[in-house]
């Protein structure tokens, strides 16, 4: 019964404050109880001097993902309060997982925040294991060097430059909701066996087009 009356309580305030106008309130619930947020107070993180890392893996709710290339290894994030993020760089291997808060409600109408996950990487840097998903967003890498790329997205063009040539990975690209360029020409699917290859290339998009861009060594 309690509880009944503190949705209520709560229920009341957030339809006083769409009233007046503040419409970027959220009341979400976790193993603590109920709170009530501003959906556009941020959560900002920044490490541009991180520990080097090799393999990374990325999960990221309505964010843009870009690799950027520059002379240290780094990253950064910025998520509005409606979203979790938990990272790591332990042992070779960054770790940046999102979720979406459980919500009761949402009186946002609109967002002043452009979420982002960034991560930097030396132009020189050998990668190896990348595994991104990206819920809702662009995602966008420059020059990379990673023996395994998997990468897939349920909304947002994908964006791909990979050093290289088209015959030294193992590559399987979808686009069901997109069209796919690989190297400036427009293919329905592509997908590329070599028994010599030593690199794997896998893209999937439900819904945006896919392009990737092969520089050569």
């Amino acid at each position: 019964m309690k509880k009944t009356w503190v949705i209520i309580a709560v229920a009341v305030v957030l339809v006083l404050a769409a009233l007046l106008g503040v419409s970027r309130v959220v009341l979400y619930t976790d193993e603590t109880g109920f709170h009530v947020a501003d959906r556009n107070a941020a959560q900002i993180y920044v490490e541009k001097d991180a520990w080097n890392f090799q393999d990374i893996e990325i999960q990221a709710v309505n964010s843009n993902i870009e690799f950027i290339t520059e002379n240290r290894f780094g990253f950064e994030f910025m998520a509005d309060n409606v979203i979790d993020t938990v990272y790591t760089n332990d042992n070779g291997k960054l770790t940046i997982i999102q979720s979406s808060k459980d919500l009761l409600f949402d009186l946002n109408l609109w967002s002043t925040k452009d979420n982002y996950v960034k991560v930097y990487i030396p132009e020189r840097a050998q990668l190896k294991n990348i595994k991104i998903f990206g819920e809702s967003g662009p995602i966008t890498i420059a020059t990379l060097k990673a023996e395994h790329v998997d990468i897939a997205s349920a909304s947002g063009n994908i964006t791909l430059t990979l050093a290289g040539e088209q015959k030294d990975y193992n590559s399987d690209i979808t686009a069901a909701g997109g069209k796919i360029t690989i190297d400036g020409s427009v293919v329905e699917t592509f997908q590329q066996k070599n028994a010599d290859a030593t690199k794997l290339l896998k893209i999937s998009a439900a819904g945006g087009d896919v392009t990737v861009n092969f520089i050569g060594q």
